[in-house]
């Protein structure tokens, strides 16, 4: 769901990115909001801390911090991702 809002706020209505980080951070501390693992919203606000500081995608940004959180190593051809993920 956090992925989609990002996408919609990005896309349709152009918000910027340091408002999206506010808007998604608003919603993943919000207590209304239930994860599927119990880790689940400090991965999403890693995620939204890597957003913020560096130049990557939401998805990407995903993948560092769960392979962060669980000791994996990201495989990818995407050299700017290898880069800030090792």
């Amino acid at each position: 769901m956090v992925f989609e809002i990002e996408y919609i706020l990005k896309k349709l209505y152009k918000v910027d990115i340091s408002s999206r980080i506010i808007l998604l951070t608003s919603l993943i501390s919000s207590s209304y909001i239930n994860t599927q693992i119990e880790s689940g919203r400090e991965i999403l606000l890693e995620i939204l801390t890597i957003y913020k500081s560096k130049n990557l995608a939401l998805t990407d940004c995903f993948l560092i911090a769960t392979a962060k959180r669980f000791g994996y190593e990201v495989f990818t051809f995407d050299k700017d991702l290898l880069k800030v993920s090792n």
